[in-house]
Parts: C-alpha cells; structure tokens; sequence
C-alpha cells in the first residue's frame, strides 16, 4: 500500500471536516469527482481515487445521521420518489448480481474490466466485481439522500458557482498544458495530477496532422472526458444563447474545441444531439394541434444568439486548427468511425450483450459480470428488464424534480448536465458508476433544491 504526496494533505483535513463540516465534504467531492487521475491510496494495481474516499466518508456520516436518530423529511413527493425507486434498484441489483453469476456460470460475457473489448470473451463467474460496482452505486446513493437533508440557500449557490468554475478550470488548464507541451517543449502539469496506478501516464495521438495528443484533462482517456464536456458546453451554450454573455461565449468555444480535439466520436455525436436538444428548449415556436405560434421578441432574441456562436465557432476553427484539419478530424473520428477496428469491436460486444438479454430471458447475468460499448445493452445484459426499468424509473423522478425546479428560472441551464452526461453515456460510455454522472447529478440536484428554497 503506498499513500500518495495528496493524502498527506488531505486525509486529515478531510477526517476534521467529516466530524465538524461535513456539509463542506459535499463540495470537496463535487471538484474530486473531476480529478479522475489523482488517487490518495495506490494498492498493488489499484487506486483510490479522491472522490472514492469522500463518497465513503459522505455515506458513512449518512448512516451515522440514521442510526443515532435522524429521520428523511421529503419537502416533495418527488423527493420521496427518488429515495423509493433509488432504494428499489439498489436492493434488486445487489441482490440479482448475487445469484445470477451463481445461476449462469460459465455463460460467456465480457470480463467487467476496463480493457475487455480488447481481450475478447471470458467465462462468467462469481467475482469481487458484484459487489463492488454494487457498493458504489449504494455509496453514490447515499451521498445525494444526504445531500437532500441540508437545507441550502442562496448563500451556497455561490460556493456552487465557485466549484463548478473550479472543476471546469482544471480541465481546461491540464488540456491546455497537454495541447502546449509538444509544441513548445513546456511543462506538462497533468503529470503532478496523475497519480493512479490503474492506468499509465500516456498520450493518444491524434492520426498524425496534428502535433498534439487527443487531449483528455485531468480524466484517464479522451473518450471518459466527453460526458463532461458535453455538459459544460451545453450549460454554457444555453446561458450564451440566452443572455448573450461574452463569458458564457468564450466558455462554450473553449470547450466546443476541446471537444474538437478530444478526438471522441462519443463527444462529438453528443455534442449534435445536445445542441439541438438546448436550442429546442429555447425555441419561441410553440406547436400545437391547430397552429403555430411564433413568439417574434424570443425569435429574435434566439437567432442573434445562434449567429453570434456560430460564427465564433467558425472564426476559432479557422485560426486555432484551420479547416483542413477540422475536416480530416471529422472525416477521420466521425464519417469514418464505422470502418475502423474499434467500432467493429464495439458493435460484437453491445450486440452480444443483447444476446445475453435474451438468453438469460431478459433477467441479465448481474452487475459486474458483462462490459459492452454502450449504456443500455451494458443494463440490459447485467440487471435484465427489471433493473433496467428500475434505473430508469429512478434517473427519470430525478430528472422530472430537476426540471420542476429550475423550469422557467435563471438556474435552468443546470438541468442540461444530466441530460449530457446520459447522451453520452448511451453512445459509448458503459459505467453506472461513471463520476461524472454523480457529479452532474449532484450538481443539478443541488441546485434544484436551492431553488426549491429559495
């Protein structure tokens, strides 16, 4: 076991907090949930990685609050409802990826771990992997029900505002260091931040007409860092389309050419698919059975807003990458995905994932014991039917509270993390337990009952 240079600073300013701020846990972990590479405990091949060691810390002061006394006072139904169907799917995928490993033994799956698709098919057997995707999901769990107990006021939107700020910050600046470093011979700072096990500090190269790596932040790979880009883009792509903020400008082309150097097919089909989805928002024309209506101030509104990002868009494409380059990354991460390797392997791995679905008659062989491309076959394989429904059930009550909340508020742009991060996910991001999911569901989550108080 080797403690890392971070755990020395901050282990014990988090065990001070845990006894007498523990609230203030809540806001270390929403900025941990970003540094994917920086571990506090490495363990042979393992790491612990910051937001690990606080969602522990969160849920154990969760069950400490329960068991000496506290109760769960719901301000709405839908409070209720997310802790109901939250609890549903933890005691059924928990219990499920218990017996189905036991009960399809030897059923050929993808090994859980990371690098499955590359080493093919694997014979299913009861493993440490049930039960410690399953400990997350509870550990995830009980940190956004502890969450919900606080009151919070506009006084911590401001903190809030400030952490987001922060988490956004790191990537840009590791990216940016990353994107410098090969062409000037500059420090790479990333590499103070890498201190996990579980993967070797590398680069992916981008084809080989451009000097730089396919960025990834302060995550473990480029494609791990699409959800949260689409996320940040698309909460200040709504704020830019609506107020016409030059901050939120300059932050949504920042981030849209991260997400162009990224390299991600993933990043880049749900950038497409979120754009619309916020530009639909915040259309002016209403539909209904008889007509259409056009709200001409909002249209107006709307369409400057649309010109003055799109043409930022191309005046940042011209002069930091140039065109050619612009289309040949296209060409080469996007129009020309379906004929790559990688997508071949993708594709056998999400459709033997629907093979087990329906061999194992829609129950699915139990969370941990199958890896695929995408999201849904990844559920459908592992928790079947029911677990899939049950999740669903439980992300949508979730998403239907935020939306409630922030509809028709200054704070709406918030409710576009989660949506993002899902997008992503059911394109090529296979991980009920991805931190960056926690952390946009947290944040929305946060905000949603700041409003709710205010």
């Amino acid at each position: 076991m080797e403690l890392t240079i971070y755990a020395y600073a901050l282990i014990p300013i988090f065990m001070i907090l845990f006894f007498l701020r523990p609230r203030v846990l809540i806001y270390f972990l929403i900025i941990s949930l970003t540094l994917q590479i920086t571990s506090l405990i490495n363990i042979w091949e393992n790491s612990i990685q910051i937001y690990k060691f606080l969602i522990l810390l969160i849920a154990l002061r969760f069950i400490l609050y329960m068991v000496s006394g506290g109760t769960l006072k719901f301000k709405n139904a839908y409070l209720k409802e997310i802790f109901i169907y939250g609890m549903l799917f933890i005691l059924f995928s928990f219990s499920w990826s218990i017996i189905a490993p036991n009960l399809f033994d030897n059923y050929p799956v993808y090994h859980p771990s990371s690098r499955a698709l590359e080493v093919g098919i694997s014979f299913l057997h009861f493993s440490v992997y049930n039960i410690i995707f399953n400990i997350f999901i509870i550990l995830y769990f009980f940190t956004l029900i502890y969450i919900s107990i606080f009151t919070w006021t506009k006084k911590e939107y401001k903190l809030i505002k400030k952490i987001i700020f922060i988490s956004l910050l790191l990537v840009i600046v590791t990216s940016f260091s990353q994107i410098l470093s090969p062409i000037f011979g500059t420090l790479d700072i990333t590499k103070y931040f890498w201190t996990i096990v579980v993967r070797k500090f590398k680069y992916v190269s981008i084809g080989g007409f451009l000097p730089i790596p396919r960025i990834q932040g302060t995550f473990v790979e480029p494609s791990n860092l699409a959800p949260f880009l689409t996320g940040f883009y698309s909460f200040y792509l709504y704020n830019s389309l609506r107020k016409n903020n030059f901050i939120d400008i300059f932050l949504t082309l920042v981030i849209f050419i991260f997400i162009i150097l990224s390299a991600s097919t993933t990043a880049y089909i749900s950038l497409m698919i979120m754009t619309f989805l916020v530009v639909m928002n915040l259309s002016s024309i209403k539909l209904s059975t008889y007509n259409m209506k056009l709200n001409k101030k909002n249209f107006f509104s709307l369409s400057i807003g649309i010109f003055v990002v799109f043409f930022s868009f191309i005046i940042v494409v011209y002069f930091i990458i140039g065109f050619q380059n612009f289309l040949t990354l296209i060409n080469l991460y996007f129009l020309n995905k379906p004929e790559s390797g990688s997508f071949k392997i993708r594709i056998a791995s999400d459709l033997h994932a629907l093979e087990i679905f329906a061999k194992t008659f829609g129950l699915g062989v139990g969370l941990g014991s199958n890896r695929s491309s995408s999201f849904l076959p990844y559920l459908l394989s592992q928790l079947g039917i029911i677990g899939t429904i049950l999740f669903g059930i439980f992300i949508t009550k979730i998403l239907i509270f935020c939306y409630r909340s922030l509809r028709g508020t200054e704070y709406f742009s918030y409710f576009f993390f989660i949506p993002a991060a899902l997008v992503a996910q059911l394109v090529a991001y296979p991980d009920i337990t991805n931190p960056t999911l926690w952390q946009f569901i947290y944040l929305s989550f946060l905000v949603s009952l700041i409003v709710g108080d205010i």
